[in-house]
């Protein structure tokens, strides 16, 4: 699936979804890998937006 997508740069898993073999499969073929991640979370968390999302109740930190 990689090689029908040359441009691809980055592989993404959301939260809860962790594969160890499609990460180093994916890394071996020079791509980033990000794990166990929600882009919206992410997003908020860089532009300190958290608490405009709701989530303001200190399950989710600001730090990695």
């Amino acid at each position: 699936a990689i090689a029908a997508l040359p441009r691809l740069k980055v592989v993404w898993m959301q939260i809860g979804v962790e594969n160890a073999e499609a990460a180093a499969l994916a890394d071996a073929r020079g791509l980033r890998v990000v794990q166990d991640r929600c882009p919206k979370i992410e997003y908020q968390r860089l532009y300190g937006e958290l608490r405009m999302g709701g989530f303001s109740t200190g399950v989710i930190s600001s730090k990695l």
